[in-house]
């Protein structure tokens, strides 16, 4: 239900925002913070089921296909040009955007592949195969850096089977031999950097972290430390520092926590999830270690259903049913069984 709300926000207003924000991300931490296994297990399969649900619209929209109540694919005026295929449009399902559809996969990959996901290896596999596809008609690079990055935190797990870590480390070299010895694939990877780094969406992410140094320098005393407010980036200076005339966003969620928060916020978002990654349950990680990538290109705490899910994560990681560092991606069934399962 978070990522079906999950429309973003341009209200200024703090009770309002806090009445669509934190108030639901208050009620998704302590839920999740109180999840038994059995619980946690019943979370991953509505995850997955909806997943499932949404890769069909998308295949659908992809191809052409209308779906009630949308007069058009599943939105009405806004096209994304498809990056990963060349095409002229980007899959988004009921997500409202993109980067939420390619979020909402990564989860379930991931979710897949913990003791709560699908007992039938074949069964996550074929999920797996969708969700990549799901990725790249989403068009969303992030979600495979995404992807690698959650791969790369379970892999160097202290907990992980060594049958997990083997199986990672051969996926990797493969990845490397196969990137070394194929032409073919050398010459897809330069172009597509090239691309990348001529790119609109590529310039203005690296604008927004670039820009934190001017930022720090313009503030002062309660402006440096508390920040200037939700939406104040989309006034002088900061409008025309963060390039938000053109892109209508940050693009970056550490820059936009600095200005509206200042280093307060900053630091308190950055110990929160650092922590939570860190020492929490695999679970939580990562959940979280996938976010904090989407941070680096998106706004998602601009976004109702992004914002939950963020608090969602942090009740996972301290969740005492979920032993920490244990049920982790590709992990041993090795669960704290509470007395509450």
């Amino acid at each position: 239900m978070a990522f079906v709300s999950g429309a973003a926000t341009q209200d200024s207003s703090l009770f309002r925002y806090s009445i669509r924000f934190i108030l639901p991300m208050l009620i998704a931490f302590y839920l999740a913070r109180r999840l038994t296994v059995s619980e946690c297990r019943a979370f991953v399969t509505t995850v997955l089921v909806f997943t499932c649900s949404q890769l069909l619209i998308g295949a659908m929209e992809m191809g052409g296909l209308r779906i009630a109540p949308y007069p058009s694919y599943t939105r009405s005026d806004v096209t994304f040009g498809n990056n990963i295929t060349g095409g002229d449009h980007r899959a988004e399902a009921f997500l409202s955007h993109p980067i939420p559809f390619s979020m909402l996969i990564v989860f379930a990959l991931f979710l897949a592949w913990t003791p709560f996901g699908p007992k039938n290896k074949v069964l996550r596999l074929l999920f797996s195969v969708a969700c990549l596809g799901g990725l790249v008609i989403s068009g969303s690079r992030t979600g495979f850096v995404a992807v690698a990055s959650v791969v790369l935190i379970s892999a160097i797990g202290p907990r992980i089977s060594s049958r997990a870590r083997g199986a990672a480390i051969a996926a990797g070299v493969i990845a490397v031999g196969v990137l070394a010895y194929s032409t073919t694939v050398q010459e897809y990877m330069s172009e597509a950097i090239a691309k990348l780094g001529n790119s609109g969406s590529y310039t203005h992410r690296s604008n927004s972290i670039s820009s934190i140094p001017q930022i720090l320098d313009l503030r002062s005393g309660w402006d440096l430390l508390f920040g200037t407010g939700i939406g104040s980036e989309k006034r002088p200076p900061y409008v025309d520092i963060l390039n938000v005339a053109r892109f209508t966003s940050v693009d970056n969620q550490f820059t936009s926590t600095l200005v509206w928060g200042g280093v307060v916020a900053l630091l308190a978002l950055a110990v929160a999830v650092g922590v939570a990654i860190i020492w929490g349950s695999s679970v939580g990680r990562g959940i979280l270690v996938v976010l904090v990538v989407y941070m680096f290109s998106f706004d998602l705490l601009l976004w109702a259903g992004e914002s939950v899910m963020l608090a969602f994560g942090l009740g996972l990681a301290v969740n005492g049913f979920l032993a920490p560092g244990k049920g982790g991606f590709l992990a041993p069934s090795k669960l704290h069984l509470g007395p509450q399962d």
